[in-house]
């Protein structure tokens, strides 16, 4: 059932866009497209809805450019099949991709077409979200008065068709609106109006845009003692928010692998009960495919889990899949054996599994830890390990390794158990390098990347104290063989035991932000 499949592709893809899990919500919706793609039979209203969809998370992935390339066929599809409530959509979204775009004419023109067309066909639900578009062009146009008209509109039409969120949302316009036109008096009004609505029926989204609203509204109007209830209750909610996420998360990883192991392990004696009736060679090959789709299953959840763990201050995921591929990169340069580097490759990339345990005001901050915040932030080491440990999965064992050892240093002031030299696994030693160099050359939330040649010869003023000096040896010969203009910048330096010469003043300012991290 091929229509069936789709429909269920696009209306999870939209589950995910609503609880923002966006990276989620286009894998299924691109899947829903493939489907329709493929087989030609599939009706119209569904190719249309599936691409208005992505272009909707696109949008709110805040990437306007993106939505467009799937808005005008996705519109397309629509008109052509009649189906006005796809078309509404599409057009609401177009207008604030306009918007967003800074061609704030056409969206205006675009939103008012399509309130003529929901008027005339008598689709008053539509009028909720079109108006709300409109007045957010006007507000960013800087007419608060004619955004405030609009957003009244919006109120309105909630309210005849009982659209909770539509009031919901209307009231924080109208409260956005009014602290645009300096009436604080007015947006509060509006503003815990919508505060109230949202906790009564527990839209705990909405209540977290609406106390951002409150908390920025009354800073830029001086008030920030008023200010100060709604910012902590913010600071509350986000965080049971976040635990309840990340615990959500990890039980539904950790599920999905244990249930993929129990059906490899199902799977595993069928096969072995079959001998009787088939040649030992085939079993034992059918078993090899089994055990490597485990595998690939297992290097699949490591990849997803690493992502989860970096998301909040590396949106892109990137960071753990660089880390991976240079701690790998790094492990065959050692000498490890080809098993070992493929286990260090893929395991490295839950180093940092350990940071869902870790609160958005330490990970995000972006000025130096004080001592109680850096001892929280050593915390994730602990975390991370305790995450991983029992598992009878060769690549999570080590992936626990790692996750406790990647910042203990060469003379022995790392954390969380002062390891030594040698005494520090391999692996763990390995990711250290791999990690801080990527840090140092990647943009994060609180710093600038660092050039190459500056990055390596921090790694070079580490070399001895919190690197192995040989690993330190081995990144510098890989990034110079590939960037040969390096080689004259870095000079050879080698520490054969734990007693460096004193660091000079840049090398004492090691604990950086990103040596902390």
């Amino acid at each position: 059932d091929r229509a069936g499949q789709a429909h269920c592709l696009n209306n999870i893809g939209m589950l995910h866009a609503n609880l923002g899990a966006h990276a989620d919500a286009l894998a299924a919706l691109h899947g829903c497209q493939q489907l329709c793609d493929q087989y030609q039979e599939l009706p119209d209203e569904l190719r249309g809805a599936c691409r208005v969809n992505i272009a909707h998370a696109f949008l709110l992935m805040g990437q306007p450019a993106h939505a467009l390339t799937f808005l005008h066929p996705g519109l397309t599809f629509a008109r052509r099949c009649g189906d006005l409530q796809t078309e509404l959509a599409a057009l609401g979204i177009l207008g604030l991709a306009h918007k967003d775009l800074g061609d704030t004419a056409q969206a205006t023109q675009t939103l008012l077409d399509a309130i003529e067309l929901a008027r005339v066909h008598d689709q008053t639900t539509h009028l909720i979200d079109l108006f709300d578009n409109l007045g957010q062009v006007h507000l960013q146009l800087g007419d608060s008065a004619q955004a405030g008209a609009m957003f009244q509109q919006s109120l309105y039409w909630a309210e005849a068709t009982g659209d909770v969120h539509g009031r919901v949302n209307a009231l924080l316009s109208l409260g956005r609106a009014a602290f645009a036109r300096r009436d604080p008096g007015g947006a509060l009004t509006h503003l815990n109006g919508a505060l109230g609505e949202a906790r009564e029926h527990h839209l705990n989204a909405s209540v977290l845009t609406i106390l951002n609203a409150l908390v920025g509204g009354l800073e830029a109007d001086g008030q920030v003692t008023q200010a100060y209830p709604y910012l902590r209750d913010l600071r509350d909610l986000e965080r049971q928010l976040f635990t309840e996420d990340s615990e959500r998360q990890v039980q539904s990883l950790r599920s999905q692998f244990e249930a993929e192991r129990a059906r490899h392990d199902a799977d595993v004696y069928r096969q072995l009960n079959e001998t009787a009736q088939h040649a030992r060679l085939q079993a034992e090959e059918t078993v090899r495919v089994r055990t490597a789709e485990l595998e690939a299953v297992q290097i699949e959840i490591v990849t997803r889990l690493g992502m989860a763990a970096e998301y909040r201050d590396d949106r892109t995921g990137q960071h753990t899949r660089r880390v991976g591929e240079l701690s790998g990169q790094l492990a065959q340069m050692m000498g490890l054996p080809p098993e070992e580097v493929d286990l260090i490759r893929w395991a490295a990339r839950l180093h940092d599994i350990g940071k869902i345990g870790v609160s958005d005001d330490i990970l995000l901050k972006t000025s130096p830890y004080t001592p109680e915040e850096f001892e929280r932030m050593k915390l994730h080491t602990i975390i991370g390990a305790k995450v991983l440990e029992g598992s009878t999965s060769r690549l999570l064992r080590m992936a626990e390794e790692i996750a406790r050892t990647h910042h203990e240093r060469w003379d022995g002031a790392g954390y969380p158990r002062q390891l030594r030299g040698t005494d520090i696994p391999m692996s763990g030693r390995i990711v250290a390098v791999a990690d801080v160099f990527d840090a140092l050359t990647s943009e994060r939330p609180y710093k600038e990347a660092w050039t190459v040649t500056a990055a390596l010869e921090e790694m070079q003023r580490g070399s001895g104290t919190q690197f192995d000096p040989d690993i330190v040896e081995r990144l510098i010969m890989m990034v110079t063989s590939n960037q040969p203009e390096l080689k004259p910048m870095l000079a050879p330096r080698r520490y054969p035991d734990l007693h460096p010469p004193a660091p000079g003043p840049q090398a004492q300012d090691q604990d950086c932000q990103e040596a902390q991290r």
